[in-house]
């Protein structure tokens, strides 16, 4: 009996430490979102978006600025994607970004920049 029950702990240890390592395979039907907020001599500035991958090759991107929670600008997009595991390049009207993909964040990298957006799952 004592064997058993080790070998259930072992198992259920093993598949949930496989879980966290998963790579994504299709990125259709997922939406990450990215959020920010600093206040920078007594104005709080927001901003916000989110990436919504509505086939195996578009998306959708909306995103907004506020300033001490005024909406200063706004925009939604309609773009298309290359995934290539774990790296993912979005398109729209000819200008492209590239992301590193894993299972709960997409880190997006402006070109010819160190700057990072980091978008969470949801």
């Amino acid at each position: 009996m004592k064997k058993i029950l080790l070998f259930l702990t072992v198992a259920v240890l093993g598949l949930t430490g496989c879980k966290d390592d998963e790579k994504i395979t299709d990125l259709t039907g997922t939406t990450w979102k990215a959020y920010e907020i600093q206040e920078i001599r007594g104005t709080t500035y927001e901003w916000g978006s989110t990436i919504t991958f509505t086939s195996d090759t578009r998306f959708t991107a909306s995103f907004f600025n506020k300033e001490d929670g005024v909406t200063t600008d706004s925009d939604q997009q309609v773009g298309t994607y290359v995934y290539n595991s774990p790296n993912v390049t979005l398109t729209v009207a000819g200008e492209s970004v590239t992301g590193t993909v894993n299972k709960k964040s997409i880190v997006m990298h402006l070109d010819g920049s160190d700057e990072e957006t980091v978008y969470t799952r949801q």
